[in-house]
Formats: structure tokens, sequence, C-alpha cells
């Protein structure tokens, strides 16, 4: 083992918090352009934040105690206002990722656990990141610039993963159309501007190039037919340096009053005000919600349950409350785990299942809705059935039930406080619509995902049982859950 694998190790390695701040970072716009020397500094900075400074916030660790019962949040502006104020200038430029887009993943480096269908995707996601790096470093050892393209990063790549380049191109912006859609508000926005006669621009600091950005939004439903879309690694200037906004003002001397949308503090806002442009920034859901989401989860279920979870909090137009919020955000994937394994375990021996015991009606509906759809709960036809579910343990041996103390029954998930988590879930699902309503939101969300990669469908009972866990462990939570107010 390499002097260098031994200081990850020891740095990164041991606590999946710092492990996985550091692995965001290396996938972030600055962190790709850092050398060597960067990144070691920002290692020791989460080192020392984390162990003597004891805040876990900063190294990304879930925080029990501030975990909102409500996290939905909208913009304080309707799409209509805001498009109303982006009118009364002469141009409106967008960024497009976290902006005019959104990816069903957590952080935008967990793409690349699906862009190949490789053994060990957490690897190859590792892999990736790393040669995009080494590609900038080259670019920058070459030309001066650190903007590179994809097929750049994948002829690095090619060197440490032996895939082809061509097929490592193909395949990551295809995985990146399905990871993709347009954000609701922004879509809204986009529209309105369009009708009202406006040409809005695209400026984007990405390696995919103007043509793929084009196809990337236009498969998200925007309309781009006659947009000018710059991005930074067809021109070598980016918003990063602040260059890119230079050329805007040059190409676009008509225009006396410029505006850019966008989500990056430094990029998007803080570089096009030193341009003297109007900059307005719209808030990443992403970067509001990965802080509330636990980290004891397998990295791709985490990522795209995280992903799911923050851009339905933070990404909508519409308001909801907490009773939906509870039931998208922890009981949504719970039962999906619980239900994908009864079906699974029914095609497996070929059984019909049936539905028994206290509220299994509510189990019922939700399968025949999203899974093999052969439910039946009648009490008479639980003898000729191979496969009985419950949602609660009981005293058949031959009853699968969602919850258990002990390896007595068929158990999906085993626990000591079975009886106060079993009372907890059935007041949960019996106690507000709204619950039914997140729950069925988030299966019928996650399934998709699913449909698109069936490496997801196959839940681990830690993994479904993780988010729930970490709310139903939090008192704050559980009180102002059952709260009236």
């Amino acid at each position: 083992m390499g002097i260098k694998q031994k200081a990850y190790n020891v740095l990164a390695n041991r606590k999946p918090q710092i492990k996985q701040k550091f692995e965001n970072y290396l996938g972030s716009e600055k962190g790709q352009k850092s050398g060597t020397a960067g990144k070691f500094s920002r290692l020791l900075k989460l080192n020392f934040s984390y162990y003597v400074m004891g805040d876990r916030s900063t190294c990304g660790a879930y925080i029990p105690d501030v975990i909102p019962v409500n996290e939905s949040r909208i913009p304080s502006q309707t799409p209509e206002e805001f498009a109303k104020e982006l009118m009364e200038y002469d141009l409106v430029t967008f960024d497009v990722f976290d902006t005019l887009i959104y990816r069903y993943v957590a952080r935008p480096t967990d793409v690349f656990y699906f862009s190949q269908d490789v053994a060990d995707r957490v690897n190859f996601r590792k892999q990736r990141t790393e040669a995009e790096s080494m590609a900038r470093i080259e670019k920058k050892r070459l030309s001066g610039s650190t903007e590179v393209t994809l097929e750049e990063i994948a002829e690095m790549l090619e060197k440490t993963s032996g895939i082809d380049k061509e097929v490592l191109v193909q395949s990551e912006f295809e995985t990146e159309k399905k990871f993709c859609f347009a954000s609701p508000y922004m879509k809204r926005v986009w529209d309105i501007l369009l009708e009202n006669g406006k040409r809005p621009m695209i400026l984007s600091d990405m390696y995919l190039g103007e043509e793929r950005i084009r196809k990337l939004l236009n498969s998200c439903g925007y309309n781009v037919t006659d947009t000018e879309i710059i991005v930074s690694c067809d021109i070598q200037k980016s918003k990063y340096d602040g260059k890119v906004y230079k050329l805007l003002k040059k190409l676009k001397k008509d225009c006396t009053t410029f505006a850019h949308v966008g989500d990056n503090e430094y990029s998007d806002i803080g570089n096009a005000q030193k341009a003297q442009i109007t900059a307005f920034r719209c808030e990443n859901p992403d970067s509001r919600g990965n802080v509330y989401r636990t980290k004891d989860m397998s990295p791709l279920v985490q990522s795209v349950w995280a992903g799911l979870v923050n851009k339905k909090m933070y990404g909508e137009v519409v308001q909801y409350d907490k009773h939906f919020c509870s039931g998208y955000n922890y009981l949504g994937l719970l039962l999906f785990g619980f239900l994908s394994y009864v079906e699974r375990l029914s095609a497996d021996s070929r059984s019909k299942v049936v539905f028994c015991g206290e509220k299994s009606e509510i189990l019922k509906n939700i399968y025949d809705r999203f899974f093999s759809g052969c439910g039946n709960s009648e009490e008479e036809n639980c003898e000729k059935a191979l496969l009985k579910v419950s949602l609660r343990e009981t005293e058949d041996a031959d009853t699968l039930s969602l919850f258990g103390k002990t390896s007595t029954h068929k158990n999906y998930i085993e626990a000591d406080n079975i009886d106060e988590i079993s009372e907890f879930v059935l007041e949960m699902l019996c106690g507000n619509d709204g619950v039914l309503q997140g729950i069925e939101a988030f299966i019928s969300d996650y399934d998709i995902m699913c449909r698109k990669f069936d490496v997801l469908k196959e839940l681990q009972p830690s993994d479904a049982y993780a988010p729930f866990k970490s709310a139903f462990e939090n008192e704050k939570y559980v009180k102002e859950l059952k709260s009236t107010d």
C-alpha cells in the first residue's frame, strides 16, 4: 500500500461522514480544479472540524436535533412574479444544473454510480471523479485552462479503468439524461419569458459541451431551439473565472441591463455581480436537504433516496404538510423495501400473497397499485396461501411481518422495541390521509428509478429502515409530528 493510500485511509476512510464530504468536494467545481495541495488541505480541515472542534455538521453528518418535521419549502415569489421581475432586464441568462434542471441523486458525482455496468460501482465513481481531476490538471499544464471536455475525461479514465472511451462517453451522457428533469419552478419561469417574447441565454460551466447541453434541456422539456448556449469547455472561459461574463457583455453590446440566475454562490452570484450583472440565486435543493439525510445506508440507495426527498421538499412549487413529508421522507422507502421483498418471495415460491391482521388493507392497496397486484386480505383464503403477510409480528410462524423482535417468525426487520415501533407506524398510517399520499408519492417516484436502474430494486432491510429509524428515534421530531399544531 502506497503512502498516498495510507494517508487517505487515515484521514478519510475512518469516518464515513468525512469520506462522503471529501468525495463531494472532489466532485464539485472547486474540487475538480484544485491541485493535490488543495485537496490535502481540504481533507485536513475536515478532520480538524470533526475531531478537534467536534463539529459533525461540517462533515455532513446527520444531526438528530435539527431535523424539521415539515421540510417542505417553496420560493417566496411565485414563478409568475419572478418572471415579471426578470422581464425588466434586456438580457437574462440561466445556469443549467441545479437551476433549470435537477438530478435524482443527492450529489452530482453520484450519477457516476450508474453510468457503467460494473461490479464495483463505488470504486468506479471514485475512478471517474479522479479522472476528471487528473484531466483538468493535465489541461492546465498544457494550455493554462482547466476546462475539459467529456471526451478528454473519458480518455483519461480509459487509462485507469480499461473501458473504451467511446463507451464511457455514450453511457455517461445517456445516464445523465435518465437522471435529469426540469425544475418545476424554473420551467414555468422559462416558459413565461418565452411567451412574452424574451429570449434568455444559457451559461454553463460544464464538460458536456453546447450540443449535449441543448439535447439535455430538450429532453427535460425546455424549448431551446433558438436559445444561445455558452458552455465553458467550448470556449475555455467560465463563470468560475469570471471571463464568460466579460465575453457576454462584448457579444451583447446592444444590451444595457443584464440578469443572471444560478445556484452557485461564487460562480453564479459573486462573479456575476463583479461584472455588474444583477444576480438572482436559486437555492440548491441538495444543499438545503442533505444535512438532514442519514448516511447509514448503502451509497447508491442513499443517494437516490436523498435526491428524491431533497427535490420534493425544496424543489417544488407545491407546499406539503408535515404528514405528507413524513410519508414521503421516511415511511415510503420502508414500505417499498418490505413490499418489494414480498413480491420477490411471492415470485420465487409462485405463491399468492394474502395480507392478514390489523390494517392489512393499507398494505394490500399499496401492493396492488405498485407491485404484483395479486394480494388478497380475505381471512378465508389465508389457509390456502403460501405467503401470508402482516404489518405486525404475529404468533403464526408462517406469516411474514414487517417488524419482529426474534428470529422465530419471518420478519423483514428485527428490532427490540417492536411494540413501540409497530404502534407508531400504525398511528402514522391511520392517522392522516396525507401520510398515505406521501408514501404513495415516494413509492411512485422510487419505482420509476428502479425501472431505469435494476440495481436499486432489491433493497436491504437496513437500507429501507435507516431513514425511518433516523426520524423515529428523534424524540423532538416524533413529538412535533404527533402535535395537532
